[in-house]
């Protein structure tokens, strides 16, 4: 640092050092004469200030800095006490340390082993009132010393007796106890970290087993690391997860692929949502959420095996009189079929060869008996009414959400899966009806998708929503605690979309999306007011609005021989629907949360 005058007349003040000798920095006094004044510095005098060398910043640390004030809006947080693999860099090093310490104790044992030591009160060298029974007998209980010789012949020195101040002060081990320390705190951290990462991991397990969408499993994963420090990038793909830590320190990341099969269960789902949640907002800590995860994940199922084949039976029973057009003997011949479903369901969860042909064969067999019985019932109504849980709306409607929320990998692939679902759904049913025909008369097939019997009377619709509501309710896990909004959810969905379909200049994809923007709006309201998930009542919606049924019901002319033009375009149908619920869905969220500001991960979908 240097100061440049360009005022020549100008002299500093004299100073005089005092005579004392400095024995102390903090001790320099400067004796100044208080004759001289001290004159302001004239205007044409410019004082520049040269910055040490030393603290100058380099080229690289200027670009680096130029750089980070661009993307410092856009950047991710890190860590901000790295990663695993640099905390056992840092426990190797410690360990070294203590290694040296040791050796420096050991060393300086010998060299001053002649010194003269403060006496201390000592077991072995002490003539205690302890004989040699006492001894023996504190051997023998304890293990503790050898039964045959009452002395300690082991040196407390070279036995390095951290807890001993005697030792600490004679062989100089307090570095050796400030490296242990050390090391007892960098195995603190990796635990810390790894149980972070544990917590991180089964939470995302536990989204994907209780039917979370994709981008929403994402969405919670990031929020829950920000608040954990966890430096991570999390991907979700249809039963795969693929996770990757990061360690800011040594530039390095940990990838991990995790199997997860994908499920839905209402009252899981918002148990798990609860618990990340609170972790998210500092309520609770990460080994108890472990545990909490642990309870949830080793649950039994919300409803048992009959309450399940119950609502198989009254959700098929229901569904026809409602959706399809059925009539009352369409109602009960429907509710046998649905036991058929639910019964073959459970058996094919435990089978795994048999769940893979489950769709087909269930289809072929519904189909092949309705086919028989069409001069009494609607086989359109039965049919669908009896596979309406296998249906793929809520699968549908999630991929082309995903799709567009950018999700493109996992949108893509649950919208091929949701296609080709609707697919073998309906190729069981036209293989089932083309087998009847073959074996019995085949002009019976000109008349066997046409329905010849009387719908149910619109005002039992009062009556048959609430039961259909609720056994869907039940067939997907929710708890007794969301059937009544699900309940609600339903009821706002169809209310909607059964006054809005008697509107002819309407068709049906702005009627779907005018009833699934009135259940995205009833749901995030609830959300919002309530602070509490709507998920259960976009699924309850959904599922009575049915997106994949239109679907199905062109796939099934696609392969019973019809050449009526409309089986060509099954596909695009479904799709138009899926779009038609995600459009209304979206449209809620914003007009709810116009900033984008959600107060909860699973606000909307």
């Amino acid at each position: 640092m240097s100061i440049e005058k360009e005022d020549a007349e100008y002299q500093p003040p004299t100073i005089t050092p005092t005579d004392t000798p400095i024995t102390n920095a903090s001790e320099v006094t400067l004796n100044i004469d208080p004759t001289v004044s001290f004159p302001p510095v004239p205007r044409a005098t410019t004082i520049q200030w040269q910055e040490d060398p030393d603290t100058q910043q380099t080229h690289a640390e200027q670009a680096f800095d130029l750089v980070h004030s661009f993307t410092n809006g856009n950047a991710k947080p890190r860590s901000k006490k790295g990663g695993v693999l640099s905390h056992l860099i840092k426990l190797g090093v410690a360990d070294r340390r203590m290694k040296a310490a040791a050796q420096t104790s050991n060393a300086s044992q010998s060299t001053t082993h002649h010194k003269k030591r403060p006496k201390r009160p000592t077991l072995y060298k002490s003539k205690s009132s302890l004989n040699s029974s006492t001894w023996s007998f504190l051997g023998a209980s304890g293990g503790m010393w050898p039964s045959s010789t009452p002395r300690q012949t082991r040196s407390a020195r070279t036995s390095l007796d951290l807890e001993d101040p005697y030792t600490l002060a004679e062989t100089g081990t307090a570095s050796f106890v400030h490296h242990l320390q050390e090391r007892m705190q960098i195995t603190a951290d990796i635990a810390d970290i790894l149980q972070r990462q544990e917590f991180i991991i089964r939470l995302g397990k536990g989204l994907i087993r209780t039917g979370a969408p994709s981008h929403r499993i994402e969405a919670a994963l990031d929020q829950t690391s920000r608040r954990l420090d966890v430096d991570g990038s999390y991907m979700v793909l249809p039963g795969l997860m693929m996770l990757t830590f990061g360690d800011s320190e040594t530039h390095t990341s940990e990838t991990k692929l995790i199997k997860c099969p994908r499920g839905l269960d209402v009252a899981k789902l918002e148990r798990v949502n609860r618990i990340s949640h609170m972790v998210a907002r500092g309520k609770m800590a990460v080994p108890e959420a472990l545990e909490e995860l642990e309870a949830v994940r080793t649950a039994p199922p919300t409803w048992s095996t009959l309450w399940v084949l119950g609502a198989y039976v009254v959700s098929a029973a229901t569904v026809a009189a409602l959706f399809f057009g059925g009539s009352w003997t369409d109602l009960w011949v429907s509710g046998i079929f649905g036991l058929f479903v639910g019964c073959f369901t459970l058996i094919a969860e435990q089978f795994p060869m048999i769940s893979n042909v489950f769709e087909m064969f269930v289809s072929i067999c519904v189909a092949l008996i309705a086919r028989a019985l069409h001069q009494y019932i609607c086989f359109s109504a039965v049919s669908l009414s009896a596979v309406v849980i296998a249906l793929p709306g809520y699968s549908l409607t999630s991929a082309v959400m995903e799709l567009s929320a950018r999700n493109i990998v996992s949108g893509g692939i649950h919208l091929v899966y949701a296609v080709m679902y609707a697919l073998m759904l309906a190729f069981g049913l036209g293989y089932g009806s083309a087998i009847y025909d073959v074996a019995a008369n085949p002009s019976s097939s000109q008349d066997g998708m046409y329905c010849q019997t009387d719908p149910v009377n619109p005002w039992f619709y009062f009556l048959l929503l609430p039961i259909a509501s609720v056994s869907i309710s039940i067939v997907f896990g929710g708890g007794p605690r969301q059937i009544p909004v699900m309940l609600c959810g339903a009821a706002v969905s169809f209310a909607i979309y059964h006054f809005l379909s008697q509107v002819p200049s309407l068709n049906v994809e702005i009627v779907t999306s005018a009833a699934a923007f009135g259940l995205g709006m009833f749901g995030n309201l609830y959300a919002r007011v309530l602070k509490r998930l709507s998920f259960p009542i976009l699924i309850g919606g959904i599922i009575i609005l049915v997106p994949g049924s239109l679907g199905v019901r062109g796939a099934i002319s696609l392969f019973d021989g019809s050449q009526d033009g409309y089986s060509g375009e099954f596909a695009i149908n479904m799709v138009a629907i899926g779009l038609s619920v995600t459009l209304g869905l979206f449209l809620a969220n914003v007009v709810v949360y116009p900033t984008g500001k959600k107060r909860h991960v699973f606000l909307g979908f």
